[in-house]
């Protein structure tokens, strides 16, 4: 109850800092996608250098006001395979599904092999914390192996959430809205096999375990029909399957991806024997496309395309919607 009296008070004196400049100097500075000072990769065999890290960190953003100029040391970095680089970043927003937000992150980018020769490796970790009192922790990792040979993808989440539902179909209505609570632990682990240059298939386990779910309205009147006592009134579901996966990853740097593209087919079997609930099959595509506007410009327009489709069988309704 302290943080979300916090993050209340926060918000409601927001406006008196809008219009002082020390405000947008701090907000600009954490908005970046990757906060510390641009790391720049020349590459002798490839046309554009890459920017491990891009973007402008709060001393970078100060020197330019005071019209000081970064180093040479401090804008082109030797990179080395294996050797980890770490960017810290905090940051809030809103949204109105979770209302005021604060969280941080921290990513680990390294190359396991010549940087020359591979994509590159990147852990990453968040926390978050909500005004609507969602907690979310995730872990996630893309590791490549020497030569593009191997790629272990890894997803790891840990949730108490909330949400509203207003049931399945497309007949429902605004006064449908059911809040539902639950807690969410998801692994994902897939292991592809390159097959040919930037392609890979492999398998992978999938597991989303929901418990503690508790329907508020069900709390509030034990006997009405709620959206989701309609599709389901467990206090815990489980989805457990493999995964048939497919991938086309020409990103060679993700952290920031150039004239690349990305793809990526997964289809899944959820079974009883594997722990699921039900017998289930869904279908999963993921297609980006990332154009450099200019030469001179490190800004990217992304295509982002993803489709998610239930081919048999009763998912969670978390699952499903």
């Amino acid at each position: 109850m302290k943080i979300n009296n916090f993050l209340i008070y926060i918000f409601k004196n927001i406006k008196s800092l809008l219009y002082t400049k020390p405000f947008w100097v701090f907000i600009f500075s954490l908005c970046m996608q990757y906060g510390h000072a641009q790391l720049t990769i020349h590459h002798p065999h490839r046309k554009h250098s890459d920017t491990l890290v891009g973007g402008k960190d709060v001393m970078d953003v100060l020197k330019k006001w005071t019209h000081k100029k970064k180093s040479a040391s401090a804008q082109h970095v030797i990179i080395k395979p294996g050797v980890p680089y770490f960017v810290f970043i905090p940051c809030f927003g809103y949204a109105q599904h979770t209302g005021l937000t604060v969280w941080s992150s921290l990513n680990c980018s390294f190359y396991t092999d010549s940087i020359y020769k591979e994509n590159i490796s990147v852990l990453y970790t968040s926390i978050e914390y909500t005004q609507k009192q969602q907690l979310s922790a995730l872990l996630s990792a893309n590791v490549w192996t020497k030569g593009n040979q191997i790629n272990l993808l890894s997803d790891i989440r840990f949730e108490l959430y909330s949400q509203s539902t207003y049931g399945l179909g497309g007949q429902s209505k605004l006064t449908d809205v059911d809040r539902i609570y639950y807690n969410h632990l998801r692994i994902y682990q897939s292991f592809q096999k390159k097959i040919a240059r930037d392609f890979l298939a492999g398998i992978g386990y999938n597991l989303d375990y929901f418990f503690k779910i508790r329907d508020q309205q069900k709390l509030i009147g034990p006997q009405s029909t709620t959206a989701y006592s309609q599709y389901d009134s467990a206090s815990k579901n489980v989805a457990s399957g493999v995964s048939i996966n497919l991938l086309h990853d020409a990103r060679r740097n993700s952290n920031n991806p150039v004239n690349s593209t990305y793809f990526n087919l997964m289809y899944t079997q959820c079974a009883t024997r594997l722990g699921s609930d039900h017998n289930w099959q869904s279908l999963f595509l993921d297609f980006r496309k990332y154009i450099k506007l200019s030469k001179n410009s490190k800004n990217l327009l992304t295509f982002w395309n993803f489709y998610w489709l239930t081919l048999g069988g009763k998912p969670p309704l978390f699952c499903a919607s």
